[in-house]
């Protein structure tokens, strides 16, 4: 197990984080944490059956 584990957040471009949910930037700095928008994917097509184009944004 991970002492300080890195974590990395995957957002749609259709649903907004409840506010005080994701960290601010200088929290993201601080534990080490990134947070990726995908622009051209929605919540509901991040699975197995999003488009070949989703999936290659997802793993970017």
């Amino acid at each position: 197990m991970a002492r300080r584990p890195q974590v990395l957040s995957l957002r749609s471009s259709d649903q907004v984080a409840d506010n005080g949910v994701l960290p601010t930037p200088a929290e993201q700095q601080q534990f080490g944490r990134t947070i990726v928008k995908l622009p051209n994917t929605i919540h509901n097509d991040m699975w197995d059956g999003a488009t070949t184009a989703q999936k290659q944004e997802m793993r970017d």
